[in-house]
């Protein structure tokens, strides 16, 4: 997973590898400001790739 700000900067990168199946993962956004951001979303798996791109809102 990418983050990035509104205007296109990245500002994290996660990567996880989980096992075959279902995947849950809560996300911690410490160090991320409130605000708007854009993550981006990749997975891969019977030789496809998946990808989204959405938006998320952090406040406090």
């Amino acid at each position: 997973m990418e983050v990035y700000t509104i205007f296109g900067e990245k500002v994290k990168t996660h990567t996880a590898t989980p096992a075959t199946g279902t995947f849950n993962w809560n996300y911690n956004s410490l160090g991320l400001a409130p605000g708007v951001y854009i993550y981006k979303l990749r997975a891969s798996g019977n030789s496809k790739t998946y990808e989204t791109v959405k938006k998320m809102v952090i406040y406090r």
